[in-house]
């Protein structure tokens, strides 16, 4: 690995190094915090976030982006570092709407990667300021929610405003509505993307 034209021009032995290339991270950010009872339904927001949550990851993986997971550690320690496909689902499988702290605890203390993917099952306007500011810090950042209203849990708390809110600083948003094909609704653009890149090219 010697550098032989600067060798040749200075005199003196020159080496080369390199630097491993790696794909950027993906962390998915998964909302554990539910402040109502959670309706004995298996259509309600917070399982249908557990699995936007899985699809997601399971994008990132096959294409060959490192995925982190962050969420509420209070009651149920989060696996660290990247996950293999086994250990994803197994922490998946295990989690619950048990949190004590509200989503923007979460993203305002824990290490994130550049691409975050937040899976919100309860839309609060109080998280709406911590999710812009991951913005502007230059994470690429997708939000992907369940609207509670449409499902059939007897809540009219609706998403919508929510998703308004966060589209006009040209955040990445996915709104699931109950009968949607999740995966779908996901992947209806780049599901894992560049906001400032989708604000210019108007998509």
């Amino acid at each position: 690995h010697i550098h032989w034209r600067s060798v040749a021009r200075r005199g003196n032995l020159v080496s080369k190094e390199f630097a491993q290339e790696t794909r950027p991270g993906v962390t998915v950010v998964l909302d554990r915090y539910v402040p109502h009872p959670v309706p004995q339904s298996k259509y309600q927001p917070f399982e249908i976030a557990i699995k936007c949550a899985v699809s997601i990851a399971e994008y990132a993986m096959r294409n060959g982006y490192p995925v982190h997971i962050a969420a509420d550690q209070g009651d149920m320690a989060s696996p660290q570092g990247a996950l293999g496909w086994d250990a994803l689902m197994q922490y998946m499988a295990r989690v619950t709407p048990t949190a004590s702290n509200n989503l923007a605890d979460v993203l305002g203390h824990h290490p994130l990667q550049q691409y975050v993917a937040i899976a919100v099952s309860t839309p609060d306007d109080n998280l709406l300021e911590a999710i812009i500011a991951l913005k502007h810090r230059g994470y690429n950042v997708l939000v992907v929610t369940p609207n509670p209203a449409s499902y059939p849990i007897d809540s009219d708390l609706s998403a919508e405003d929510f998703v308004s809110a966060l589209e006009r600083q040209n955040i990445v948003t996915r709104l699931v509505k109950h009968g949607d094909d999740w995966a779908s609704v996901i992947s209806n653009e780049d599901k894992i993307t560049d906001s400032r890149q989708t604000s210019k090219t108007g998509a």
